[in-house]
């Protein structure tokens, strides 16, 4: 007896199809094998699975972030001995550790039907990347340049430290667009090309302390932001058999930087409190970005699974908080801003994702 396939196809339930994990699934099991009676694309799949479009599927996925930062200033030197003039710190010495964050994203469409489009947003932050620098000495310690003979608390001091922090975010909004997709009883497999608007700020602040006990202290601030707008392009490969999966993305971007950066000395700290510079400065730059991820994929139940992979982020176009240390003493220093700075990110991430 031959069956036709479009009544066949309609064993499978359009409820049962995961937008997540990509493929059909008939509750706790990982394949359907009625799959196999109706190919992705035949006539008789394609109008089973629009009659039944009437609303659009929403997925979501989060993730634990832990990944790292390199320092990408340049480097100059920070503190020196006092009598020879031979650096002890620079700004190249500075590394910052692992810290966690998160990514969260939402999405609608009819991802994983019909090679139908989707549209996503994803939200990043990582909030605490930090290190702390310095040295002690007998009187023998002065902060780089002329501030290192003009400033009383940067001048023989006892000792001098400077402390880095900085904070990333991002959201973004893509459109995908699919390339190709198969399937079969067990597999999945679809490519999409991606474009959208993304958001990245990166927030730094610098802090230099030097005590001189027989005279005072002093305090040594710059704080630099840089909000990135632009566009971005890309592509995602995502492909399931059984209940394993894998994605693997690409991003490619480019920004307007609306950069700024400020700066103060505060000499004689505690007690007179004299303010020998208050400066800023912003520009306009062009900026990029270079993203790649991948991830693993295990599917737990017909709408869930758990994923766990590595990322790779560069970011170039910064205004960097070292690279905007100003050692001279006259009028204008402090007022230029340098913001041709770079930084490289990568780390892991494991989550959940889930479809509706």
């Amino acid at each position: 007896d031959t069956v036709d396939a479009g009544a066949e196809f309609a064993l499978v339930s359009y409820d049962n199809i995961d937008p997540i994990v990509y493929g059909p699934s008939s509750g706790g099991s990982c394949c359907d094998t009625a799959c196999d009676a109706a190919p992705c694309h035949s006539d008789d799949w394609m109008s089973s699975m629009k009659s039944r479009l009437g609303t659009c599927r929403v997925y979501g996925a989060i993730d634990a972030l832990y990944w790292h930062r390199t320092n990408g200033n340049k480097s100059v030197p920070l503190i020196v001995d006092a009598n020879s003039g031979s650096q002890i710190v620079s700004t190249s010495d500075f590394e910052f550790s692992y810290e966690s964050g998160y990514r969260a994203t939402v999405g609608v469409g009819h991802v994983g039907m019909c090679c139908l489009p989707a549209v996503e947003m994803t939200f990043l932050g990582i909030y605490d990347w930090s290190d702390s620098v310095g040295a002690r000495g007998d009187n023998s310690l002065s902060l780089a340049g002329d501030l290192g003979s003009v400033v009383n608390g940067f001048t023989l001091a006892e000792g001098i430290g400077a402390r880095y922090k900085s904070e990333l975010n991002s959201f973004e909004t893509n459109y995908f667009g699919c390339i190709l997709e198969s399937c079969c009883c067990d597999c999945y497999r679809r490519m999409d090309w991606l474009v959208g608007f993304r958001y990245l700020s990166l927030d730094e602040r610098l802090g230099i302390i030097g005590l001189n006990e027989d005279v005072a202290a002093a305090a040594y601030r710059v704080d630099a932001d840089n909000d990135l707008y632009g566009m971005q392009i890309g592509s995602r490969y995502r492909g399931t058999k059984g209940c394993l999966g894998i994605e693997v993305l690409g991003k490619l971007g480019l920004y307007g930087n609306d950069a700024s950066q400020r700066q103060s000395i505060v000499d004689e700290l505690g007690t007179n409190n004299v303010v020998l510079r208050h400066a800023n400065s912003s520009g306009g730059q062009t900026a990029y970005s270079a993203e790649f991820g991948i991830s693993g994929i295990a599917k737990l139940t017909g709408c869930c699974g758990i994923r766990a992979g590595y990322n790779l982020l560069w970011l170039g176009g910064l205004a960097l908080a070292p690279d905007q240390l100003d050692f001279s003493d006259t009028p204008t220093s402090g007022v230029a801003l340098s913001r041709g700075g770079n930084v490289f990110m990568h780390g892991f991430n494991v989550g959940i994702e889930c479809g509706w």
